[in-house]
């Protein structure tokens, strides 16, 4: 199965959310609300808040019982309500942890499935025929923590 993005509706995932997603400042669960998900792989991006113009917003993969820590800036141009919307994740910084590195995960396998997600995530609750360009670069080496 590929990823899909979609809104967390039942109870079982919203659970499930709460078990693996935190916040970086405090720790604590975030709320469920949207992920991009591989039900097979059993790999999820979800945002893990931040943002503006001049701060990234943080992400995170969770992949083999860990999350890699994502920081990204976002651009748009153009509107969904006239479906013309182009997009741009730039990611700028990726950390992976070593327990990842140490279950034979490759670094460069890594930053292929964060870029995976990110293409099929487009935007949150935006219809993905609304967006005319997504483009998604990674800027930065993955560092192992």
């Amino acid at each position: 199965m590929a990823f899909i993005s979609e809104e967390i509706i039942s109870e079982e995932d919203q659970e499930y959310f709460c078990s693996i997603a935190t916040t970086d400042m405090t720790g604590d669960s975030l709320e469920p609300d949207w992920w991009t998900i591989d039900r097979d792989r059993d790999i999820i991006l979800y945002g893990r808040g931040g943002g503006s113009f001049e701060v990234p917003v943080g992400y995170a993969l969770y992949i083999g019982g860990c999350n890699v820590k994502i920081e990204v800036t976002e651009a748009t141009e153009g509107s969904r309500h006239k479906n013309n919307l182009k997009v741009w994740y730039y990611i700028k910084k990726i950390k992976i942890p070593k327990t990842l590195i140490r279950q034979n995960y490759q670094a460069s396998d890594i930053v292929a499935l964060i870029e995976e997600a990110f293409e099929a995530m487009g935007v949150p609750y935006v219809d993905r025929s609304k967006i005319i360009e997504l483009h998604v670069e990674t800027v930065a080496e993955a560092e192992i923590i």
